[in-house]
């Protein structure tokens, strides 16, 4: 029978049966502290039927429990990690015989807990049929704490990371138990996340008396963890702020790990919010700022978020309070990523965009061959050959299909408002070649053109050449959304466009049926294939016709709208403008992945200290969104408006923009 520390916990590590791992201290034992190390084993001895689960074999957590063997293989991993526990508490008292006699004795208390707590798991896995060894187990813990090389590393790996992770998991478990209707294992997890409470009180004190005392809680932490354990794995599911609290962690400390984005184990996208050539002049810096967070829409989690200037802690807080992915942040201008990355997912490709893919070191680019060619079709003269080929194979004649002109000179200028006034157009609108969003129209009546005449020639002598177009009555925007890959381009979806009068962008709305609940559903998906299945087909080939030669992989968006004509008919003008970039009617879409089926999504921009107010996210039993305001932006930015992605179950569900504003005192 063990009679020392050391003899104890060496029965523990050498036992190959469950039995002698599980067995109590006895009473009396001896501390011998300044016994000789013991020599570290590979793994500590099993039984046999617990077999070790080889790298690389499929982890056979149950996604569901729907079943008392469900329940069963999800006990089966935890006592498996109560096991680890025990077993490394073992091998700390091995190898650091040296170790303060308090840090000791309260480690073979937590030893003697863990041990209470595998024979709780192994009982009730017995209770739902399931034995001790139906799964594989895995020796990550044990490969991850082992090589652990002074008492300090011990609760930095142990205590403040994986046993604070499960304060997570044991709460998130005790609740999901209970509104499974088994209180028995619900309250089995509620002793063993009080119990967890004390082990990481214990470490912390520990830890406390042996960091450097001029540094942080969580510098240090941060700082002692090895390279093969990011912080992040300190948090579990849900987040036990309260619990982290009783423990005796620090609020900064808590906030920190909150918000602690997930190391990525293989190449991850990197996204970047960038002005585009059609952007005109340089973004204003709050703009830019105020952009850069909208990625965090769609990206996946551990993705990289390049962003010049840190949101404040409360947006990443939101994000992960409401179980949102948490992007690792890096300034573009670092020279190198935090991990490898696979490629950078530009807002568009621009020669900076292809300088940055090349200085992150992008293991798959995606850069454009011919960065010249693709530059020409931001160019608002793009869409002209698109409109006349979409026209021609959809039979559209009239108002809808006629062309724009780019105009170079006064005399070009006057005889195309000759043209377009002699097609029975009253107005027009001068465009300049690159420019987004409607900024920068300019509307002229072709009947009395007045001062807007001079306006133009005086625009064209200084900017050069812009886009005519005849003014329509337009009903309804929208955008059609397509991926350019290098078998060809796939149709994704729609978005209707709210803009206003003159055409300046105000929101992007997607939903399952375009227009839907809309004097114009009829017009868009009456007929087999509908108007929008053929128009869609129909640009899907000239798209690819447009792209091809520059190499360009990503998102693509086609602006097109319904007009009212002369006798009050619709018609529809099915390009109006090329978008070779993501657009904010593409981020609605790639956001609602995040939403059960059939939901709508607007984005549009809100003051700050509105969208701050109104932020929230619901779910649905299925786990996705079926509610929400989603700021994407600093909610303390008291200047600038910033983008809310806004889900509902229906465009009709989704909040009035007035009456949001009136609530909030906007």
């Amino acid at each position: 029978m063990a009679d020392s520390y050391s003899s104890f916990a060496e029965q523990i590590l050498r036992s190959a049966d469950l039995e002698g791992k599980l067995l109590p201290p006895p009473a009396g034992l001896v501390d011998d502290a300044g016994s000789a190390p013991w020599h570290l084993p590979d793994l500590p001895a099993r039984p046999s039927e617990l077999r070790w689960k080889a790298r690389g074999e499929p982890f056979r957590f149950p996604a569901r429990i729907d079943s008392d063997t469900d329940r069963g293989h999800l006990l089966h991993h935890m006592a498996n990690h109560e096991l680890l526990a025990v077993e490394l508490m073992a091998l700390a008292l091995l190898k650091f015989p040296d170790a303060p006699r308090a840090f000791r004795k309260g480690l073979l208390a937590t030893l003697v807990e863990e041990q209470e707590h595998t024979r709780l798991y192994l009982e009730q896995m017995r209770r739902c049929g399931v034995a001790f060894g139906t799964l594989p187990v895995s020796g990550y813990f044990w490969r991850i704490v082992s090589p652990m090389a002074a008492p300090i590393d011990y609760v930095t790996r142990l205590s403040l990371t994986f046993e604070q992770a499960n304060l997570d998991y044991s709460k998130a478990y005790a609740a999901l138990f209970a509104k499974l209707g088994d209180p028995e294992t619900a309250s089995l997890f509620e002793r063993i996340h009080t119990d967890e409470i004390g082990h990481v009180g214990y470490g912390l004190h520990w830890f406390r008396k042996w960091k450097q005392a001029e540094a942080s809680d969580w510098d240090a932490f941060r700082a002692q963890l090895p390279p093969d354990i990011p912080p992040a794995r300190a948090r579990g599911v849900g987040f036990d702020r309260a619990g982290r609290e009783r423990a005796g962690l620090d609020p900064t400390f808590i906030q920190q790990i909150e918000v602690e984005p997930p190391r990525p184990t293989h190449p991850v996208t990197a996204h970047w919010v960038n002005p585009g050539p059609d952007s005109g002049a340089p973004l204003p810096a709050r703009l830019r700022d105020t952009l850069a967070l909208l990625p965090a829409a769609w990206m996946r989690e551990g993705e990289l978020l390049l962003i010049r200037s840190r949101p404040r802690t409360r947006w990443l807080e939101f994000l992960a309070r409401h179980e949102l992915p948490i992007p690792h942040l890096l300034d573009p201008d670092s020279p190198a990523a935090p991990g490898p990355v696979a490629h950078l997912d530009p807002w568009a490709w621009t020669p900076a965009a292809i300088a940055l893919e090349q200085r992150l070191g992008s293991r798959h680019p995606r850069a454009p061959r011919d960065p010249e060619a693709l530059a020409r079709l931001f160019s608002k003269a793009a869409a002209i050959p698109l409109l006349s080929a979409c026209a021609d194979a959809l039979g559209i004649r009239g108002p809808g299909a006629e062309p724009g002109c780019v105009i170079a000179d006064p005399a070009q200028l006057r005889a195309q408002l000759d043209r377009f006034r002699a097609l029975g157009f009253d107005q027009c609108v001068a465009k300049r070649l690159l420019g987004c969003a409607g900024r920068g129209h300019r509307r002229i009546d072709t009947r009395s053109p007045g001062p807007e005449l001079a306006r133009l020639d005086a625009q064209c002598a200084t900017e050069g050449p812009f886009l005519l177009e005849p003014w329509f009555d337009r009903r309804f925007d929208f955008s059609l959304h397509f991926d350019v890959t290098p078998d060809g381009v796939r149709f994704v979806g729609t978005t209707e466009m709210r803009n206003t009068r003159a055409g300046t962008w105000r929101a992007s709305i997607a939903q399952p049926t375009l227009a839907h609940a809309t004097p114009f559903a009829r017009f868009f998906h009456t007929g087999r294939p509908s108007l929008l299945q053929r128009l869609a087909a129909a640009l899907a080939p000239l798209l690819h016709a447009a792209f091809e030669g520059t190499g360009y992989r990503g998102p693509a968006g086609i602006d097109a709208f319904l007009f009212a004509r002369s006798d009050g008919t619709l018609g529809c003008r099915p390009v109006v403008e090329l978008n070779p970039r993501h657009t904010m009617g593409r981020a609605v879409i790639d956001a609602m992945r995040r939403c059960g089926s059939g939901r709508a999504g607007r984005i549009r921009f809100l003051p700050a200290t509105i969208a701050a107010a109104t932020a929230r996210v619901e779910r649905d039993p299925s786990g996705g969104i079926s509610r929400g305001i989603l700021p994407f932006g600093d909610p303390e930015d008291e200047v600038s408006p910033v983008p809310v992605l806004e889900l509902a179950p229906a465009v009709e569900d989704l909040p009035d923009a007035e009456e949001t504003a009136g609530r909030h005192g906007a």
